[in-house]
């Protein structure tokens, strides 16, 4: 991928291939006769077995057809693509899109399903939510721990950036064991986030943390947060 896109987009990434970005749906996904015959090569096809089977024409140009659920033909199971090797460029050039590489609602949808793309808040931004985060959470019933190492309690639970940031600007660690509640907080900080602007994403903790420690360590520190 181009350094220089990489360094102009407003966000960070870092593919989990979850293969959330192929079951989207609702779209197009152009290929050439080039890219057809590349792929069909791939999967030991004809080209007119392999345009049956998984092209569409859309205002005459050429795209990959979706099955009935939203998820591209060429997906076999959750997330394996089967012509990764020879997949389109607009696949391969995800998410540095022109439309994803300036702030607006297509990056703050393409950043809602595909969890390796990392946006971060100004300064002021943090300042301003994370309290109100700190503040949710404890409402919510979630305990604060000091004693023993985060990683073991949170592991693969999800989380969203604001709990991590929460964690990285301040070191409190929470918890929350009650799985319907969790839900419940879930959706007050998705709300908060959309309310104020901070940006919003939803991973497993461990992964969520890791990213977005990298993501802030490339950019500037994350203030400390003094709370009650």
């Amino acid at each position: 991928m181009n350094q220089d896109l990489q360094e102009q987009a407003p966000f960070s990434f870092d593919c989990h291939r979850c293969g959330h970005c192929c079951r989207v749906g609702h779209g197009q996904v152009w290929v050439t006769e080039q890219d057809v015959a590349a792929m069909a090569t791939q999967l030991e096809l004809s080209i007119d077995a392999f345009v049956l089977r998984f092209v569409r024409r859309v205002d005459g140009r050429l795209s990959i057809r979706e099955e009935s659920d939203g998820s591209c033909a060429l997906l076999d199971g959750g997330n394996h693509c089967v012509v990764y090797e020879q997949r389109p460029d607009q696949c391969r050039t995800f998410p540095y899109w022109p439309q994803l590489m300036v702030e607006g609602n297509a990056l703050e949808q393409a950043a809602g399903y595909c969890l390796g793309i990392q946006r971060y808040p100004s300064i002021h931004l943090v300042k301003e939510v994370l309290p109100q985060v700190y503040a949710l959470m404890l409402e919510a019933g979630a305990a604060e721990i000091s004693s023993v190492d985060v990683e073991p309690l949170h592991g693969a639970r999800e989380a969203s950036s604001l709990e991590v940031d929460l964690f990285l600007a301040t070191g409190r660690r929470l918890l929350h064991p009650d799985p319907e509640m969790r839900e419940v907080l879930r959706r007050q900080l998705q709300d908060l986030a959309q309310r104020s602007g901070y940006p919003w994403s939803h991973a497993p903790w461990a992964r969520l943390l890791a990213d977005r420690r990298g993501g802030w360590s490339n950019r500037i520190p994350l203030p400390a947060l003094a709370l009650p």
